[in-house]
Order: structure tokens, then sequence, then C-alpha cells
């Protein structure tokens, strides 16, 4: 199968995805892959300094794509939940 044929069987257009700890080693190859597939991506990670980079890679990409900071639990409802257990 060439690459043709899997960009045709895995066509995201219109769709968005996050992905958590996107700025990764993991996660950036995932957004890679994904926004080569035409995918809108939502890139979350603690560090925005990485997440802003591999933005950058995607940029050329088809889809769009962003980039974020994001916090565990920082809500203060959140983090009152967090703590009082199940």
């Amino acid at each position: 199968m060439d690459l043709d044929a899997l960009r045709t069987m895995y066509d995201f257009k219109g769709r968005t995805v996050v992905i958590t700890g996107g700025a990764g080693i993991l996660g950036g190859e995932m957004a890679c892959a994904l926004a080569g597939c035409n995918a809108n991506v939502a890139i979350l990670d603690r560090d925005t300094a990485p997440a802003e980079r591999l933005k950058g890679r995607l940029h050329s990409a088809a889809g769009r794509s962003m980039a974020t900071g994001w916090r565990r639990c920082a809500m203060p409802s959140c983090a009152a939940r967090a703590s009082s257990g199940p």
C-alpha cells in the first residue's frame, strides 16, 4: 500500500484531535501523523515552549494546529475533588 492510499483511507479533514502531552516524543509524532492526515490538531502540554515548536513543524500540514499549556487540576473545584477522594 502506498502513501496516497493511506491518506485516502485516513482522511481526517474537518475533524479535531486533542493530544495531551502532545509536545513529548510520542505525542509529537502522533500530532505530525494526524496533521498529515488533514486533522486539526490541538497540542496540550505542561510546557508550552516545546508545544509551540511542534506547532511550527505542523504549520506546513494541511490541517490547522494550536498549542497551549495545561496543568492537571488547575481549577480550585478540580483540586478540591482530587483531595477529597472518589
